[in-house]
């Protein structure tokens, strides 16, 4: 098992956890080179979360009929509330909450960093969402939010 939160102190074999913009923090963090700051949330994190609410998100998707864009809508506004509604483990809550403390800042960037985003196959350029100037008691929503904004209607329709 790898850690929720990955940072610049994690070791190398870490990047597989983190997206292409964290993956790259990662290397400039460890090569020396001056970044603000950062941590990141793992992809097992978040496939832990994910696999809680699988059933429902498998359905929700199975059912989505692409053709019309009402449907698509619909779906993807049932799997964002479903992805922001159910919490975190009490664990990955609280490494979360800790590495929000532990950075000290009073806003936040919660940025997406999927691991297919920017790979060789697909970019997926401007279909997830960032959001700026987040309070630390607010990063958990936003990330959660951030997650759902991998099923909103463009990225739906992207994959």
């Amino acid at each position: 098992m790898t850690q929720s939160i990955l940072s610049p102190d994690s070791g190398p074999n870490s990047v597989r956890w983190m997206g292409g913009k964290a993956g790259n923090l990662h290397h400039l963090s460890r090569n020396g080179i001056p970044v603000p700051p950062w941590f990141c949330i793992s992809a097992e994190m978040c496939q832990r979360y994910m696999r809680t609410i699988s059933d429902k998100l498998n359905k929700t998707l199975n059912d989505i009929d692409y053709s019309d864009q009402e449907a698509v809508d619909t779906a993807s506004a049932s799997i964002k509330q479903t992805i922001c509604n159910i919490p975190l483990s009490p664990e990955d809550s609280s490494a979360l909450q800790k590495a929000v403390s532990d950075l000290g800042a009073e806003r936040y960037a919660v940025r997406s960093s999927a691991l297919a985003e920017d790979s060789s196959k697909d970019s997926f350029a401007g279909q997830l969402d960032t959001y700026l100037y987040v309070t630390p008691d607010d990063v958990e929503a936003k990330t959660k939010e951030c997650w759902a904004s991998g099923f909103g209607p463009r990225s739906l329709t992207y994959m």
